[in-house]
């Protein structure tokens, strides 16, 4: 194999290690999410439902 040839595979393959880095931070982005942020917007539904209806 080249060099150029040997150089393309070595960057194809950071870049694969890369992207399966990224989706992992993504993943546990989203689960934080889904763990904080999702319970904090379903409250703030709640209390807005009780103070329209007048039981807050």
């Amino acid at each position: 194999m080249s060099k150029a040839s040997e150089n393309h595979k070595q960057l194809l393959e950071e870049c694969a290690k890369t992207i399966f880095l990224i989706e992992n931070v993504l993943e546990i982005i989203e689960d934080l999410i889904d763990k904080f942020i999702t319970p904090l917007e379903e409250d703030q539904h709640v209390k807005n439902c009780r103070e329209v209806n007048g039981s807050a």
